[in-house]
């Protein structure tokens, strides 16, 4: 057998088809749920996702998976490309042609070796340990060597987020080389650097013949068919990295992402982090709701995730327990309140306003920019309150991620979408999270954006609201366990494994 590069993209490996078969066994993983789908009961799927294509000129599979596959068979592998490695020396020479305003640490330049050094690469390095900064470096190199590039990042607020801490990093005529492109900006990769959202990827995948790098940051939050669109459109891309602080458990979401940006290689952990002193101490206040008996009849009953979902967004007493708290804390702090749906956003919106102005909730009005109360007009800022939505617009959302930098007392309530991956407010001592989730990738990136060091604060708490709506027998044996208390089991197990510090409290409400 033998391995060749067809492309920047795709390898093809030629040899006996009993051999080739082997390897195919190698490159499939089972899809979550494909035992109850139609076709795999029918017998005309096996249920699992494959990562290669068969041809009469031999098995092509993606680039990423090139170098595994190749070393595990021992098979010959001619590559398309191998850069020339930059040792430590030479790469901390180049840094002090950049004049930064501080000083990079170890572990981040060993994540900008390891990706300048390897064109298939994960970074995995924690929330908190200056990403953004890995990055620019990684790019200010790579446009050093004459190359061209596109960093693809999750939303618009990041978009203007890394241009803004690549200004921030001191890179002086930034605007001769970095476009940034979301919606309504014009759409062209002629500047040497183009930054711009997954939304841009799609409309626009013929742009992505052009580029020599592809970086994407929070690259667990891509989609299997985004990643295989790009891999089929930047056949060119030499380089083709992704960054995150953590990576997917799903088997078929790794594995995607592995072959389409090559093996992981974790750089540091938010332990290691909050160790090293880098990183703020994390406590989790974890409140168990226990509910009276007709609601816990309720839920039992309709034995339905979705329907306990929209039980708890709309419980009147959960959602006042909860704004109330969040103002309590917030006494010269600030906070983030992290919910699902907007309907569940504004009913949160509305009772932190009715606390504040002592009106009852129901007569206030909101829209995007300001709120009403019997027909006149009032902004959220001059209540210390923000909101951030899918909505508002990218350069609206960094103003207030700035506003919140410099302020205290202050409440911001935003969708897990826009809030959760990726955006950088260290001036934040306390989040809540408001719907449940099991989800591990969403619960270390919203922890993530607490952990960030700031003068006015020696640890962050999360608040964690766990609805018991189970029932015993008479000798203490759980006879019924619903989904959101099944779902905080998870959420602990994540919490243990990371080394944070969990304080319970119980209510009854």
């Amino acid at each position: 057998m033998i391995a060749k590069d067809l492309n920047e993209s795709y390898t093809v490996i030629e040899g006996e088809i009993n051999d080739l078969l082997k390897i195919a066994n190698k490159l499939q993983v089972y899809q979550p749920g494909y035992q109850f789908t139609p076709a795999y009961r029918s017998g005309v799927w096996d249920g699992k996702k494959h990562f290669y294509t068969f041809t009469p000129n031999g098995m092509i599979i993606p680039k990423g998976l090139a170098e595994s596959v190749t070393k595990h068979f021992n098979i010959p592998y001619e590559c398309s490309f191998t850069p020339q490695k930059i040792t430590k020396d030479e790469l901390l020479k180049f840094i002090e042609t950049l004049n930064l305003p501080f000083q990079p640490r170890d572990y981040q330049i060993k994540a900008i070796l390891t990706a300048i050094n390897n064109p298939r690469k994960i970074i995995v390095s924690a929330t908190g340990s200056g990403k953004s900064f890995i990055i620019y470096v990684v790019i200010r190199y790579f446009l050093h060597k004459n190359m061209r590039g596109v960093l693809v990042v999750p939303n618009i607020s990041l978009v203007e987020q890394m241009y803004s801490d690549f200004k921030d990093y001191n890179w002086k005529n930034i605007d001769e080389y970095v476009h940034i492109i979301y919606q309504g900006k014009e759409k062209h990769f002629k500047k040497p650097l183009t930054i711009t959202t997954w939304q841009i990827v799609y409309q626009n995948l013929h742009l992505f013949k052009e580029p020599d790098f592809i970086l994407i940051d929070e690259c667990h939050l891509a989609k299997a068919e985004s990643l295989e669109k790009i891999l089929n459109a930047s056949q060119n891309a030499k380089y083709k990295i992704g960054f995150t602080g953590t990576l997917p458990e799903n088997p078929v979401d790794r594995f995607t992402l592995t072959s389409t940006l090559g093996k992981s290689e974790t750089i540091i952990t938010p332990k290691e982090l909050i160790d090293l002193g880098y990183a703020t101490p994390v406590e989790v206040v974890m409140f168990f709701i226990n509910y009276n008996d007709e609601d816990k009849k309720y839920v039992r009953n309709i034995k339905n995730y979705q329907k306990e979902i929209k039980f708890i967004e709309e419980h009147f007493k959960r959602n006042v327990f909860i704004t109330k708290l969040a103002l309590k804390v917030t006494n010269n702090k600030n906070t983030l309140i992290l919910y699902n749906k907007i309907k569940h956003g504004n009913f949160l919106m509305q009772l932190l306003l009715s606390e504040k102005l002592g009106v009852e909730y129901d007569k206030i009005i909101l829209s995007k920019e300001y709120f009403k109360i019997d027909g006149k007009k009032y902004k959220y800022e001059d209540y210390n309150i923000y909101y951030i939505r899918g909505e508002v617009e990218g350069v609206e959302r960094e103003r207030i991620r700035n506003i919140l930098e410099n302020k205290s007392n202050a409440i911001l309530i935003a969708t897990y979408q826009t809030l959760s991956t990726g955006v950088n407010i260290k001036n934040l001592h306390n989040i809540f999270l408001t719907t449940p989730t099991k989800s591990f990738i969403r619960l270390n990136q919203t922890i993530g954006r607490g952990m960030r060091k700031h003068d006015t604060k020696d640890k962050v708490l999360m608040f964690d609201f766990v609805d018991d709506f189970s029932t015993v027998t008479k000798n203490g044996k759980v006879r019924y366990k619903n989904y959101c208390l099944k779902h905080a089991d998870e959420r602990i197990r994540m919490y243990l494994q990371n080394g944070y510090n969990i304080l319970e409290k119980e209510i009854k409400i």
